[in-house]
């Protein structure tokens, strides 16, 4: 009852004062209170009107500026408030106040260099401020600086646990730092209260899940995103990039059947609809649609990234190479279009020196995603078929710091050490380490089977080589052929699952 009664008294005192007759003899300062009161009561044209009267009286009234500049980016004429709070910031340079609302206007009109100076001037002032480091880190955001974006929200959502919405601006920050868990996870958080419609936290939530590969969990977030925004194309066709990926053609085909009936732009679609393809193995048809937006006039890194990997599939690994490279020289930062340039460069025709260029800007633009330590082994792993010892350790060190994973780091320290024609012993050690981390990585099974096989221990390569087998393990001919051969000649069992000719 208290509190009501001064809240009452309180708007008695306000409309008072802003009901007041005017005098003849007002002064600057009553003016200034018949605008605080307006703008208290949000008549911000009315408010204006008096701080332009008080600064007819006083033309160095630093306040009157300020507070004409408050009610002026209410009614978002921002340039008029910025030049207010210039006016307010001339006459009196240590006020604050001035300087946080020139900053908020600046940030409001998308002057965010501008915003960006402002909030830095205020924050060397008032460091941990959650207010004024929620203003600086949605100019960062804007600005696509995700990185400086990361600490000033982390500040604001401590200070503001229940404004979700943050959780939701900085599970952003993470997806586009390549951190997708821990978008996930923020994104998770937001979930519950989600009302803001022009918010997609649903699709977010799907590309960072395809973007780990967890297709069943991506899978199910674009459905709910597509059941929200029925008519929303992109949310269709990353669902059917989903299934394709699973080699689900009837789910592809009924979801392309959909996205044709859909408004979206077909210069992208063409191409999204390659890369759809492309995921299928169905590299004929995916060359169809690159002509088809080619001939619309699509010059952009996805199409040329896609041409690429069509190329590849029809085994023009020259043509491949020149569409990666397109796609780069379009945006230098294409990390995508390096991965795909690279595995051409690594896998099939084993250019090294050029294979560590490519994984050299890879690891430079992965630099902020948890996944950095795979581009560090890799290229230990060129280092090491070029014999350059001491680079091929220093990346092996680099990834064992990074790595989240004992397994995959011991059993690529052992691939490293195999090409460098390092004694068995520590391979063997390696492999047994791997095994010991993860006793389902067939992959160790398989490459310990090669090892015993190499020193003519058949027995311990035909279990070995069982166990990768019953672990969903995929052997190449030359491997079982090596292997089994040795295994007839000295009476050891056959590995299950595999066909041998006696003869």
């Amino acid at each position: 009852m208290k509190y009501s009664y001064l809240v009452f008294v309180s708007y008695l005192i306000v409309s008072n004062v802003a009901a007041a007759p005017m005098k003849s003899d007002t002064t600057v300062d009553e003016f200034i209170a018949y605008g605080k009161a307006k703008l208290i009561n949000k008549e911000y044209e009315e408010s204006i009107g008096f701080f332009s009267k008080a600064l007819q009286l006083n033309p160095s009234s630093g306040v009157a500026f300020r507070h004409k500049g408050e009610a002026e980016s209410m009614l978002k004429q921002f340039d008029k408030s910025i030049e207010s709070y210039k006016q307010s910031l001339k006459i009196n340079p240590n006020d604050t106040l001035a300087l946080i609302g020139k900053a908020d206007a600046n940030r409001l009109s998308k002057k965010f260099e501008d915003a960006l100076v402002d909030f830095d001037a205020v924050i060397k002032l008032i460091p941990n401020n959650p207010n004024l480091r929620f203003g600086r880190g949605s100019v960062f955001l804007s600005l696509n600086r995700y990185k400086e974006a990361l600490p000033d929200f982390s500040i604001s959502i401590s200070a503001f646990p229940a404004f979700k919405v943050l959780q939701y601006d900085r599970g952003l920050i993470y997806y586009h730092l390549g951190k997708y868990k821990e978008s996930i996870e923020d994104l998770r958080k937001y979930l519950p209260h989600h009302t803001n419609q022009s918010l997609s936290p649903f699709f977010l939530m799907g590309i960072s899940f395809k973007n780990l590969d967890q297709l069943d969990s991506a899978i199910k977030y674009f459905t709910m995103h597509v059941s929200i925004k029925k008519a929303d194309a992109d949310g269709y066709i990353s669902l059917a990039d989903c299934y394709s990926r699973r080699l689900n053609f009837i789910a592809v085909d009924s979801l392309l059947e959909k996205i044709e009936t859909l408004e979206f732009d077909k210069l992208k679609w063409f191409t999204n609809r390659a890369g759809i393809e492309i995921n299928l193995k169905r590299y004929e048809k995916a060359w169809s649609y690159l002509q088809k937006a080619k001939e619309l006039g699509d010059d952009s890194k996805e199409f040329y990234r896609n041409q690429g990997i069509a190329k590849l599939g029809m085994k023009d690994t020259v043509s491949a190479i020149q569409s990666f490279s397109k796609a780069i020289s379009l945006d230098p930062n294409y990390k995508d279009a390096y991965v795909s340039r690279l595995e051409v460069y690594l896998f099939r025709n084993q250019t090294l020196p050029l294979a560590i260029q490519d994984l050299n800007a890879v690891i430079r633009l992965d630099s902020v995603s948890i996944t950095n330590y795979v581009n560090y082994f890799f290229r230990a792993l060129c280092y090491a078929r070029l014999n350059n010892v001491k680079a091929a350790y220093a990346d092996v060190e680099k990834g064992f710091i990074l790595s989240p994973s004992k397994a995959y780091s011991y059993i690529m320290r052992a691939i490293i050490r195999i090409a460098l024609k390092e004694p068995t012993d520590k391979i063997m050690s390696d492999l047994s380490m791997t095994i010991k981390s993860d006793s389902n990585f067939w992959q160790a099974y398989l490459i310990r089977a090669e090892q015993f096989a190499d020193k003519k221990q058949y027995k311990k390569a035909c279990k070995d080589l069982n166990k990768a087998v019953s672990l969903g393990g995929s052997v190449t001919q030359e491997i079982r052929d090596f292997i089994c051969s040795g295994v007839l000649k000295n009476g050891v069992r056959p590995p299950i699952n595999f066909k041998i000719d006696p003869s």
